[in-house]
């Protein structure tokens, strides 16, 4: 894997042979409820969904987040893996 950039302060940008880029994120949930405890305020909150939507698009990829019970049922994990 070759980590491509960091696209906000808990997300990153993958290169993966096999599955293509991947932006995996941690907490990015709150950029999607503007009274989250985490939440910088409405602009920044704002500028960095656009961040993330551009990177998305510019890289054709894949919004990996792993905080919805079905999603993650979905997912391999150790000893599986992604190429």
């Amino acid at each position: 894997m070759k980590v491509m950039k960091m696209v906000v302060p808990t997300a990153a940008l993958a290169a993966l042979a096999g599955t293509g880029a991947t932006l995996a994120a941690a907490g990015i949930e709150c950029l999607y409820v503007l009274d989250c405890g985490r939440n910088l305020g409405v602009d920044q909150t704002l500028a960095s969904k656009q961040r993330i939507a551009a990177v998305l698009e510019e890289n054709k990829a894949q919004l990996w987040i792993n905080h919805d019970k079905a999603e993650s049922a979905q997912l391999r994990y150790a000893p599986g893996y992604y190429e």
